[in-house]
């Protein structure tokens, strides 16, 4: 997509949004989401919060899980209704039982809206929902496998999904165009029903984060995420023993848990990279992480919409290095904010970080260049002009249905 559609588009979009302004007093909003455990989608949620909150749009948030699922980062900020659903989606039984707790929460609150995060929280809020005035919005954070699978136990699970997304008569907000085409493509959503609300942050938490861009010696790198196997960290740790054993001075820092992480520290104990690798967990600061490294790698394998910490480095003025899956291209402009290299690719993650390592001015250019990139294009008020623009769009159908 160029430049030039995506300032037209955007204009648009908020042009819209703003001639429904009126549209929106004494809304009101139900956020369902599976868990609030610490991810990029619980805090795309929190950012939409806030930002709702102060155009005066009254939201609420209904948790799937347990209140155990929840994090503490989140517990002071949000008051949310917990349905102790236990997760499986394959036990009937459980699964209709959410959908009627969920039914009496929407009774309880009357929104005007739903608006559902992850798959569950997709399919109990369409079922929930159905013959009710209530409109459902489903907000497309993701590119999963088994949307794309033949296999019939996917098969089956699409074809439920989207029966139960169709007799809702569900809107859709994707946090990318790349987002957008896999749904429409493989859950057969019709494109003229899923509105792009590009991912976006708050970026002066960052902007006035200094940057070692210019700085000469050892090369620290970092990544961040949910340590699982479609994030590529195995990848990144492979490029890394790579470099150290070319005699690069290179160090790689990790942040966040997940279940691959103990595999991991086994591999970099036995490549004897424990001296250049650190695993930090959870950071208590992630703007003070993005300061301290000089690029931030992000080797997702798939299933990405836009990882929000793609915008978060980049709103840093920390260079980006991304596999080109999902929105990351949507993001970074290959060579003038950042570098995509392809999925799986060791070779070409060498190479990268190699030539951006030994170019200190052409990371300070990428750095600044990437900056205004994020506070033109994908800050959390342009994300949330366009959730505002389809919830006006879905109130008017309710009003004249």
């Amino acid at each position: 997509m160029s430049e030039s559609t995506i300032a037209v588009e955007q204009r648009s979009t908020i042009d819209a949004s703003r001639g429904h302004a009126g549209s929106m007093n004494g809304l009101r909003v139900l956020h369902v989401i599976d868990r609030l455990a610490l991810g990029g989608t619980q805090n795309l949620l929190m950012r939409s919060l806030r930002e709702l909150q102060r155009r005066g749009i009254e939201s609420q948030v209904c948790v799937l899980a347990s209140e155990q699922s929840t994090d503490e980062t989140y517990r002071d900020q949000v008051q949310p209704t917990y349905l102790d659903f236990p997760g499986d989606y394959r036990n009937p039984i459980a699964l209709r039982r959410c959908m009627h707790q969920l039914q009496d929460v929407i009774s309880r609150v009357r929104p005007d809206i739903v608006h559902s995060y992850l798959w569950v929280s997709d399919y109990v809020a369409a079922r929930a929902t159905l013959k009710r005035s209530t409109s459902h919005i489903s907000h497309i954070v993701d590119r999963r496998d088994w949307q794309a699978s033949n296999r019939w136990i996917h098969r089956i699970r699409k074809s439920i999904t989207q029966r139960a997304l169709r007799q809702s008569g569900t809107r859709f907000v994707a946090v990318s165009q790349a987002a957008k085409d896999f749904a429409c493509e493989h859950m057969l959503y019709s494109p003229n029903n899923v509105a792009v609300a590009a991912n976006g942050i708050d970026w002066k938490q960052f902007a006035e984060a200094p940057h070692r861009s210019a700085r000469v010696g050892s090369l620290i790198l970092g990544t961040a995420g949910r340590v699982e196997h479609e994030k590529g960290h195995q990848y990144l740790l492979e490029a890394v023993a790579r470099l150290i054993r070319q005699g690069g001075s290179v160090e790689l820092r990790v942040t966040g848990e997940g279940p691959l992480k103990g595999q991991l520290e086994s591999f970099v104990e036995q490549q004897r990279l424990s001296d250049r690798v650190q695993f930090l967990g959870w950071v208590p600061s992630v703007r003070d992480f993005y300061r301290e490294i000089d690029l931030f790698i992000v080797p997702s394998v798939n299933a990405e919409g836009l990882p929000t910490t793609i915008l978060e480095a980049m709103a840093s003025g920390c260079v980006v290095v991304a596999s080109d899956v999902g929105g990351a291209g949507e993001a970074i402009r290959n060579g003038i904010d950042g570098c995509l290299v392809p999925a799986r690719d060791v070779d070409s993650l060498v190479t990268e970080i190699a030539r951006l390592g030994d170019d200190p001015e052409t990371r300070l250019r990428m750095g600044e260049s990437a900056r205004a990139r994020i506070q033109e294009h994908f800050t959390t008020e342009r994300m949330v002009d366009v959730i505002c623009e389809t919830y006006a769009a879905a109130r008017k159908a309710g009003l004249t249905s």
